[in-house]
């Protein structure tokens, strides 16, 4: 099943702004398909929590740099200029505190051991479902 089939299948609202604003916990979403990050955004929202999104790893960390507190960072793995696995290292290594899910299409179970082994929080592979998502974000919160 292809990603855009997956994103269509699950219905979300819009959310402004406003309504993301709040002390919720905040999770970064690290994607480079807008129509993925404009579907998760929502639904995440819906269970509460709020979102800041970067289109790839060198935005990520330029927001983290800025010192926005980030509670959770769901990233994929592929991506341009700085991939995944680069943005997990370099989290590793300057923001330790920071579970880190990966995200992924990659049917390998060697990066997800990799991941897990290395120190990651959880691993998602696409396509997967909306209480899939909620579930592995909810066991990193511990609610």
């Amino acid at each position: 099943m292809q990603n855009r089939e997956v994103y269509d299948r699950i219905a979300v609202s819009t959310v402004s702004v406003a309504e993301r604003s709040g002390l919720r916990p905040r999770i970064l979403l690290v994607e480079d398909e807008q129509i993925i990050r404009d579907a998760l955004v929502p639904i995440l929202f819906s269970a509460g929590y709020d979102c800041r999104e970067a289109a790839d790893g060198r935005a990520a960390i330029d927001l983290l740099n800025s010192g926005v507190k980030i509670n959770l960072i769901l990233s994929n793995v592929f991506l341009p200029e700085v991939n995944g696995w680069e943005l997990f290292l370099h989290c590793r290594q300057h923001y330790p505190h920071i579970p880190f899910v990966f995200v992924t299409a990659l049917k390998d179970a060697s990066l997800s051991r990799a991941a897990i082994r290395e120190g990651a929080a959880g691993y998602l592979r696409k396509p997967f479902e909306r209480d899939e998502l909620i579930a592995i974000v909810r066991n990193v919160f511990g609610d």
